[in-house]
Formats: C-alpha cells, structure tokens, sequence
C-alpha cells in the first residue's frame, strides 16, 4: 500500500498513519470560555451580514479564519468551545472538546486568570459601552503557537467585545424602545463583532447593492486570489483576508472584474 505517495508495509503504514495523525492534533488547540448564550448567540451573530467568512461546517458549529489561523466554534447555553488550526495545518476538522470534562485536560488549559465574559463583565456598563468605544483596541492580536489557550480565549473576548453586558444594554433598550422590547425576546445574544478594520471596509463596500449570498461569494475570492493561504481542513483550502498591498497591483482590477465585482 502507499502512504504519501510512498510504498509501505501494512506495518509501516500504521505507523505512519498514527504519526500523522499525532501531528495533526498537535498544530490544533482546544479550549473554552464561560459565555452565557444570552450574551453571544453564534447562529445569529456570525450570520447575521456583519461577517461574511463563517461557514456552519456542521450542525452548530461554524469555521473561518480568525486572526491568522482557522477557528471553528460550538457553543453551550453558557460556554463558547472552540478549536484552532495553527498555519500550515492539512487534515481533517477534529471534535471540539467537552466542557463538561472538568478533569481533562481542557480545564487544565483554561484561561483561569479571566474566565470570559462573566468576569469581564463586572468591570463593564451600559454608560461605559455608549461613551467609551472609540478606546477599545481594534486591531486583532496575532496567536502565536505556544499553546497556551489564554492566547485564544483573549482573541475570542476581543472580537466578541466580551467585556459589553449585552443582558444590561438590551434591558435599557427594552425600557426605552417597546418595539425593540417586543422583539428583543426572539433575538437575544445578538452582538457587534470587532473586526479587523481592512476587512471590515472591503465587505462593506462589496456589500453595495447585493444579498448576503452574494457578499459571501465575493469576499471569498477575494481572499483566494490575494489572501495568504492559511491551511486545509477537510480537502477545503483557508486564506487570510488580503492586505491592502496585496490589492493595489494594476491588473487588481481587471481580475476582480472577472471574478464578478462591479456593476
């Protein structure tokens, strides 16, 4: 049999195969954060048209590249569970971990000098989210790879904007607005995403004129013509959004007119 293109014994195969596969659990990271689902809803939040990278890969849990590597997110009624796939990895997606496993592993990595949003949020307020925005940090924290899972969790609370009780604004909201009251109930957790502002720019402008369907598509090739492939993960190519430079050559346009951008 091969393996890798090469000719192998059914024992050297096994052993190839097992080493792979130890390789590819270790360019990968686990973890989770405490987060009630009343303050993130990921269905709604990822989908809703502020991002247009998040993919439901499978039932509940949504995959994209987040910060220079591939994400893919699950969530409780009070946790957000995650796995990263650090740069260069080619394999199949792997389960995300059981928050439940309080003795595992996984809660041995937690982040436990800040435990998400539910300690972030005592240090926050409705007067403090409407008048001090413009001082929050809007430039995403790039991971390095040394598995410590506080890294990602504090990626996680920064585009997530954890430290804003959701639960408070809407409860202002509610008692100001009864249109918004009488909706608020169906569409709890919905939350602005801090974006990385290049990307955040360049979807709005696609975004003119067209369906969310549409702007999917469009950022999509536009990152695999000039993003920075990232990985694979199940036979599926990521790339990072591109940057500026990337985007200023002179047949840019020409190419992205092919690709369907324009009127």
């Amino acid at each position: 049999m091969t393996f890798l293109g090469l000719s192998l014994t059914k024992s050297q195969f096994r052993t190839s195969y097992r080493r792979a596969r130890l390789l590819q659990q270790t360019m990968t990271n686990t973890g989770w954060i405490s987060c009630k689902s009343s303050e993130v809803k990921l269905d709604i939040t990822l989908a809703c048209g502020q991002s247009f990278r998040w993919k439901e890969t499978s039932p509940g849990q949504w995959t994209s590249v987040l910060a220079g590597n591939i994400w893919t997110l699950g969530q409780t009624d009070d946790k957000i569970i995650y796995r990263v796939y650090e740069k260069g990895y080619n394999g199949p997606s792997l389960p995300l971990p059981d928050p439940q496993e309080t003795k595992s592993k996984i809660e041995m990595k937690r982040d436990t000098s800040n435990q998400g949003c539910d300690k972030l949020l005592k240090k926050s307020s409705i007067k403090q989210e409407i008048h001090t925005s413009d001082n929050y940090n809007i430039n995403l924290p790039l991971i390095d790879s040394d598995n410590s899972s506080s890294k990602y969790s504090a990626v996680l609370q920064n585009y997530f904007q954890l430290g804003v009780n959701l639960e408070d604004l809407y409860g202002h909201w509610s008692a100001s607005d009864p249109h918004f009251k009488a909706v608020a109930a169906d569409f709890t957790g919905v939350r602005i995403l801090r974006q990385d502002p290049v990307e955040n720019l360049f979807a709005f402008i696609c975004s003119s004129n067209n369906n969310i369907s549409r702007i999917s598509g469009m950022v999509e090739n536009l990152c695999k013509t000039y993003g920075e492939k990232v990985g694979i993960l199940d036979k599926e190519p990521y790339f990072t959004f591109p940057s500026v430079e990337a985007l200023t050559g002179k047949q840019v346009e020409q190419t992205l007119r092919g690709l369907g951008f324009g009127y």
